[in-house]
């Protein structure tokens, strides 16, 4: 089980230990059995090197650096929600509780002891004894062949110290194969001592007579590292296993035999002697190709008919008729092939998001978020801020090669230059990009053409053009005509198709920005001009959009009526007329995220704190605009103002119907919100920052700890993300709580109040189940979605595929 603290992706750290161990001088369990490629095993240890550097003990944590635990993905599937996920992880099954089976105490016992205090949450719990393995996501990429490399070295001995009960040690071992490697182990639950104690490194150290000098420590856990290293170990932070390899010596140049086989199947060099390997990089696989500079070979990868200059092929990569790729570090299992260029300059990349005229302009580097992209972006203002997130930040990212995230495949790209690519994308055929930073698991498909832009995670752009653009996560825009151009997009949105925004040269000033909120969704044929901005769920009807627009409304339709020349602006729309459409994106983001890092942090629901302020303001827009109408001219038209640039009016349809849905929307958050009582006052403002929503102060706060020089790289930025991400619920519910005290226009709320939210929150919640049928019925009624089928038959079995 974890037991580092805060809970980031790499820290749900874990260590095993099987209690029926024998003593060290029997032959150890995983001896009697091995289930590793012995014929691999036995090359190895004959094709040793002269050149290998002596190495004598190396010692294994276990979790997240041999097989993969993160009950963090798994309670994001149970709850629903991935910050609830966190939370629980930090404040319920907390670090001090996982410690206490990780010590050795009974898992049962320390289950029933937790469900006692938290009964809320007894269910979820519980799954630490009943589901405990389903929280594991296998073995980690390319460790298995270390491993087996290692053991082939007469100097290398290999050992584990984990953190583990010894309840469940047993069964791990027998799950994952990969642990029976390993040839001698220390438990903390067999000990009752826990990382980082020394007196348990002390433990094994003595157990098996070695020296601290002699030893290298790699775990996830940086905690645990630094203590190995005040032991007087080699400690290493272990991140993926091509960065391992490095960190270990085990590349190696080419023996004269091998240079002659990789001559004989078609290949060349600048320099032979820049070319390295390691002992399991197959070079049968590698064919055809020309290196140049200095060019490192993973294990299992395969590299054919290419130009590689100056780059790093990690484990189990493919590369396959690639025009050049250059300065690039290609992570492991990539596969990549059929592309023109792909290259990277060896100076820092300037990308020129939110604006053409460079006045935004940020560097990329590896482990950026669209987060951190926005936060340099946005605030340009702040002179020491900018200052510093160059001079630290930047030098913190790597920003003189580019970087292939693990997983990702690029193939049939015409051109890939000067950009950074996350885990898990995939880049089709005839993409052309230029100077752009993806995060994890985006698209790029069907000849799109992508220049000086950030995309978030989970988003996809396809056959068009996107420039000078910082998109948030969950962005889809793949037809044949769409157009973005100098823009922030904040994610969760479409763009249709024909859709131009941000046209170019529309006044005699530097073309302007384009900023729009979550759920932003322009339909057909839209055209938009600089300045525009957009508030949160603003759906624009077909038409060209002649004026510079500030849409104040959330959950808003806006329409350009040409007919009668007005701007129109239905506030609420999507509450009031597309429920089920509504509630589709309060789930289906969060189910097509099929990230498993997740560094960026993503509020998928739109009622959430950014919307409610939103709504709570339009409420006071609505009032006013609507007192005026009637003193003017008795309300029969209630007019906006400060939407629209121009002489023409706007008008608001339905503004009493908006005022009562947005009512019903903000009981609808704040009570599904968990609403819990607090003494500050209302945070009234929030940053969305990539996806995840951070309160107003505690922006400052990060801002200030930069310009202090307190936080110093994107790393040490995101681990105080993650500490805000396991604290996010307990502010929403503080949110919630303050949002009814505003619509009941009291300080704190009494027994009567609360009474009345529950009433009209269940009243609400039917509400919503009866437009969602009424949505989707109108749909079923649709005498023309029967035309193009004989019968209802046929129609059902080609809209309801099994």
């Amino acid at each position: 089980m974890p037991t580092d603290d805060p809970p980031a992706a790499s820290d749900f750290n874990i260590s095993p230990h099987d209690s029926t161990r024998q003593s060290p001088s029997a032959t150890p369990p995983h001896r009697q059995f091995f289930f590793g490629p012995v014929t691999q095993f036995i090359r190895l240890r004959n094709v040793l090197k002269e050149n290998s550097s002596p190495m004598k003990n190396i010692i294994f944590d276990f979790g997240n650096v041999l097989v993969g635990y993160r009950p963090d993905l798994y309670y994001a599937k149970h709850f629903g929600d991935e910050a609830r996920a966190w939370w629980f992880l930090r404040h319920v099954a907390d670090l001090e509780w996982r410690t206490r089976m990780d010590a050795g105490e009974s898992t049962r016992q320390c289950v029933d002891d937790l469900a006692a205090r938290f009964p809320d949450y007894s269910e979820a719990i519980d799954m630490f004894d009943k589901q405990y393995f389903d929280m594991f996501t296998g073995e980690i990429a390319g460790m298995r062949t270390l491993l087996l490399e290692l053991k082939a070295r007469p100097d290398v001995h290999i050992y584990g110290l984990t953190n583990w009960s010894s309840e469940t040690f047993p069964e791990a071992r027998r799950r994952f194969t990969i642990l029976q490697l390993v040839d001698d182990y220390v438990v903390s639950g067999d000990e009752r001592l826990v990382k980082p104690d020394p007196r348990l490194f002390q433990r094994l150290l003595d157990r098996y007579g070695l020296a601290a000098t002699d030893c290298t420590f790699v775990d996830d856990n940086l905690t645990n590292v630094e203590a190995a290293r005040r032991m007087g170990m080699t400690g290493i932070h272990f991140s993926d296993v091509d960065n391992l390899r490095q960190q270990l010596g085990l590349f190696r140049s080419l023996t004269t035999g091998e240079v002659d086989q990789l001559q004989r199947q078609q290949c060349s060099a600048c320099d032979w002697s820049q070319i390295e390997i390691t002992d399991s990089t197959p070079l049968d696989r590698i064919h055809r190709t020309h290196f140049a500079g200095r060019v490192t070979l993973g294990a299992d990868c395969e590299v054919s008919d290419c130009h590689v200059d100056q780059c790093t092929i990690g484990s189990g990569s493919t590369l396959r008729r690639i025009g050049l790729i250059s300065n690039y570090i290609v992570e492991h299992n990539c596969h990549l092939e059929g592309i023109g260029e792909i290259s990277h300059s060896t100076q820092p990349v300037g990308v020129d998001v939110m604006n053409e005229n460079g006045g935004r302009k940020i560097y990329i580097g590896r482990g950026m978020t669209v987060g951190n992209a926005y936060l340099w972006a946005r605030y340009r203002g702040r002179k020491r801020l900018m200052h510093n997130l160059y001079k630290n930040m930047l030098a913190s990212s790597d920003p003189t090669r580019g970087h292939i995230g693990a997983g990702s495949t690029i193939h049939g790209a015409t051109a890939l230059i000067d950009g950074e690519i996350g885990p898990a994308c995939q880049i089709g055929y005839g993409v052309i990009a230029e100077r752009f930073l993806l995060g994890e698991n985006v698209k790029l498909e069907g000849g799109l053409r992508l220049n000086d832009s950030v995309v978030g995670d989970n988003s996809t752009l396809a056959r068009g053009e996107v420039g000078n653009s910082l998109i948030f996560p969950a962005h889809e825009q793949h037809h044949n005509s769409s157009f973005l151009i100098a823009a922030c997009v904040q994610g969760q949105s479409n763009v249709a198709s024909g859709a131009t925004l941000g046209s170019n040269h529309n006044g005699r000033t530097p073309d302007g920005e384009l900023s729009a909120g979550r759920g932003f969704w322009p339909g057909l044929c839209v055209s938009v001009k600089h300045n525009c901005r957009f508030a949160s769920y603003t759906l624009m009807a077909k038409g060209d959009y002649p004026h510079e627009l500030n849409i104040t409304l959330p959950y808003a339709l806006i329409n350009n009526n040409m007919a009668k020349n007005r701007l129109e602006v239905m506030p609420a729309y999507w509450w009031l007329h597309n429920m089920y459409a509504l509630d589709r994106n309060r789930t289906k983001f969060a189910h097509r995220d099929r990230r498993s890092i997740k560094q960026q942090h993503i509020e998928f629901n739109p009622f959430a704190p950014d919307t409610a302020e939103e709504m709570l303001m339009a409420r006071n827009l609505l009032h006013t605009w609507t007192t005026l109408a009637y003193r003017e001219h008795g309300g029969a038209e209630v007019t906006a103002y400060g939407m629209e640039r121009g002489r023409r009016k706007t008008v608001i349809l339905k503004p009493g119907e908006g005022y009562r849905a947005y009512e019903e929307m903000l009981i609808y958050y704040a009570m599904s919100s968990r609403p819990m009582p607090c003494d500050t006052p209302r945070t009234e403002r929030w940053i969305n920052l990539g996806g995840q929503l951070v309160a107003g102060e505690d922006m400052d706060k990060i801002l200030s700890d930069i310009e202090t020089e307190k936080t110093t790289s994107w790393q040490e930025l995101n681990r105080r993300l993650d500490d805000l991400w396991c604290d996010y619920p307990t502010q929403r519910s503080h949110h919630a709580y303050r949002v009814l005290c505003t619509l009941a226009q009291k300080q704190t709320l009494d027994e009567s109040d609360w009474n009345y939210f529950r009433r009209r929150y269940t009243e609400i919640q039917q509400l919503v189940r009866d437009r969602i049928a009424l949505s989707r019925q109108k749909d079923a009624d649709n005498e023309f979605r029967q035309t193009t089928f004989w019968d209802t038959e046929e129609m059902q079995a080609v809209m309801n595929p099994q």
